[in-house]
């Protein structure tokens, strides 16, 4: 799916474009962070077009570029799929939607206060941000994928964009991945970046000055 435009529809383009502040490049590729952001939005993007979710949660979306980035993909599959955000700020609601296929809808609150585990429970695909700590990660865990259904997909926004091994990452690996709650598919800058692809050079760069993350 590299050669389709992340965003589809030319009124989520302009909502992004004017509302969130964010540029679009050359009117197809869209970054989602500051951590290989470009990089991680095409893949966002390729993977909703692949596995053709139909119930999606996704956690802190702030302005809502993660959310418009799996609805152009939705909208591409031309499937069913239901969309629940959570966040604190309600930044995201003006892509609240209600069509014949797709259903989003913002919940705004403490994530930790509000979803059900009901929703969890039918979720194919889970979109994780928010507070990138060892408590919010300890209690995502414990809270959030212990209730998704078997091969269910996790895609956890800033992964590498942290120098966090102290925090997320082992708060994932203690009481995720160590429990066999999950199996880890990416984790670190040489699963994120074909061979091919850190020979010619990579246009996404980490954060300044930051350390990239080894995950094992």
């Amino acid at each position: 799916y590299k050669d389709e435009a992340p965003i589809t529809s030319p009124s989520t383009a302009a909502k992004v474009g004017s509302d969130c502040k964010f540029k679009l490049l050359s009117g197809k590729n869209i970054a989602i962070g500051g951590a290989q952001g470009g990089d991680e939005a095409k893949l966002l993007y390729s993977v909703i077009r692949e596995l053709k979710p139909e119930n999606i949660v996704e956690i802190s979306p702030w302005y809502g570029l993660t959310t418009c980035i799996m609805i152009s993909a939705i909208q591409k599959n031309d499937t069913n799929c239901t969309i629940k955000s959570y966040d604190l700020v309600s930044t995201s609601e003006q892509f609240n939607m209600k069509t014949d296929k797709i259903t989003r809808t913002l919940f705004t609150g403490d994530v930790q206060q509000i979803i059900k585990p009901s929703d969890l429970e039918v979720c194919d695909f889970l979109f994780m941000d928010s507070a990138h700590n060892y408590d919010f990660g300890k209690w995502y865990c414990e809270n959030v994928i212990k209730h998704l259904k078997s091969g269910t997909l996790i895609h956890v926004h800033d992964w590498l964009g942290y120098d966090n091994e102290n925090g997320e990452m082992r708060a994932v690996r203690e009481h995720a991945v160590d429990t066999g709650m999950v199996k880890p598919i990416m984790n670190t800058y040489d699963d994120f970046y074909t061979e091919e692809q850190k020979q010619k050079g990579i246009s996404d760069e980490p954060y300044p000055g930051q350390k990239i993350p080894s995950y094992h």
